[in-house]
């Protein structure tokens, strides 16, 4: 169990550099981007839902959603307004706080 928990904090830890150097990156080309950890969500009828509020000022947004592990994961995207996102995934069970992150990037 416990090199589990390495392997998954390691990969994160990774997760975490990769997307500085995004950022990095991003401000170079004028590109926005939002980054955030979700709380504890509870899925319903087999999907989990998570409002997003960005407030990158843009509906031309892209979304990705990685677990602990940094794999992406398959989601639908919602856009409800230039600064908010409605993210659904499928989910048997809680998704514990902090254990997806999403990167959102707006032009």
């Amino acid at each position: 169990m416990t090199t589990a928990i390495n392997k998954a904090n390691t990969a994160f830890n990774t997760i975490n550099q990769n997307f500085s150097y995004l950022e990095e990156q991003l401000n170079r080309t004028g590109l926005k981007q939002y980054t955030a950890s979700c709380s504890t969500l509870t899925p319903q009828s087999g999907l989990c839902s998570w409002n997003i509020t960005h407030n990158l000022g843009t509906q031309n947004v892209t979304c990705r959603l990685y677990n602990s592990s940094g794999k992406e994961i398959i989601k639908n995207t919602n856009i409800l307004s230039a600064n908010q996102v409605k993210i659904e995934f499928k989910s048997s069970s809680t998704v514990s706080s902090g254990s997806h992150k999403i990167v959102i990037i707006g032009v």
